[in-house]
């Protein structure tokens, strides 16, 4: 099982696993199963019209990959199956024109090579990247549980007109920084380790210094982070 270190915008570390070889072969294989029935619908609904199938397929034959990652953060239909994701290394979504170099050099790594290219350097790479990867500068992770990539949005919405914002400041941090936090909480209700603990007061210590915040020697931690994500989902959803 191979990790990899994301490092935050704000210098907060993330360890996630990395999706090897035979899991992102069966995830393309899951992809073009779907390609390959979308195609037979398309040549049935254009009625042996040569034209009408071109313009049917030929955008998703070529495209396919490069919107869902795009359009769906990351995953294709294969890809979500398999709970994988395309990953920025800096941790965050990839922009765009990662997605496109990504994309480019899939004619290379996959179709070119019958995926044999692919197979080779997510083998043998230390961050199990295929040749698009390495210079998209993206990589494919899996997110077999929540604890690992949970989404704000699943965060409980705060719909009382009468919320209070504690922390203004908190929205210095980015999604993926309240992510961690998230995640970290999550983990320490569920398994309260001294790792888990060890987190939850690294996270307070590292908040409250970078936004100047003077508490009580004995505030709770878990307490203070619970509203500090509040805080920042009230003030940027």
């Amino acid at each position: 099982m191979s990790k990899l270190d994301l490092t935050t915008s704000h210098n907060i570390v993330v360890t996630v696993e990395l999706a090897d070889a035979p899991q992102r072969a069966l995830a393309t294989i899951i992809d073009l199963v779907v390609v390959g029935i979308y195609c037979l619908i398309a040549s049935i609904v254009s009625s042996g019209s040569t034209t009408i199938s071109s313009l049917l397929m030929m955008p998703v034959l070529l495209c396919y990959h490069l919107l869902f990652e795009y359009l769906n953060e990351g995953q294709s239909l294969g890809k979500k199956a398999l709970k994988l994701k395309v990953i920025s290394l800096s941790g965050e979504r990839p922009a765009l024109l990662d997605l496109v170099m990504r994309w480019m050099f899939r004619l290379l790594d996959i179709t070119g090579s019958l995926g044999i290219l692919a197979c080779i350097f997510v083998s043998s790479s230390k961050k199990k990247q295929r040749i698009g990867d390495i210079l998209g500068n993206t990589a494919v992770v899996r997110i077999q549980n929540e604890d690992n990539f949970i989404s704000l949005s699943s965060i409980k919405n705060i719909s009382d007109e009468n919320y209070t914002v504690s922390y203004p400041q908190i929205v210095r941090y980015d999604d993926q920084d309240m992510l961690l936090v998230k995640q970290a909480l999550t983990r320490h209700q569920k398994r309260a380790t001294e790792d888990n603990r060890q987190l939850i007061l690294d996270l307070y210590a590292k908040i409250t210094k970078e936004l100047k915040i003077k508490l009580p020697p004995g505030e709770d931690k878990r307490k203070f982070l619970k509203k500090a994500l509040n805080d920042y989902v009230v003030m940027t959803r």
